[in-house]
């Protein structure tokens, strides 16, 4: 199995501990034919989105997450994580570790 890639550099340096939560999320990061990303959060059903770049895919991803997350925080308190990623990972994807603020 390939190492895993990590994109914690974008975490914001600034943010206080006292500031909310913070998440840290499995992404898969999925080429597209048409050029491209999309990106699925597959231990968090419905977390999806795309972007132009790896970058972009993977700050859509995250604004989508802070949505979810803030959500189900606010509503019931609980956050439905899976045990299980939501299907087989892509044979293509690149699977990567975000920090999500909320």
């Amino acid at each position: 199995m390939p190492p895993l890639e990590c994109d914690l550099q974008f975490c914001d340096p600034n943010l206080k501990q006292d500031e909310g939560r913070m998440y840290e999320c499995r992404i898969w990061l999925c080429p597209e034919a048409e050029g491209g990303y999309s990106v699925i959060a597959p231990l968090l059903p419905g977390a999806v989105s795309q972007g132009g770049t790896q970058r972009e895919a993977i700050e859509n991803v995250r604004e989508a997450l802070q949505g979810a997350l803030a959500e189900y925080l606010e509503t019931d308190g609980k956050i439905p994580w899976l045990s299980e990623a939501i299907g087989e990972k892509p044979r293509e994807a690149i699977e990567k570790w975000i920090l999500v603020h909320v």
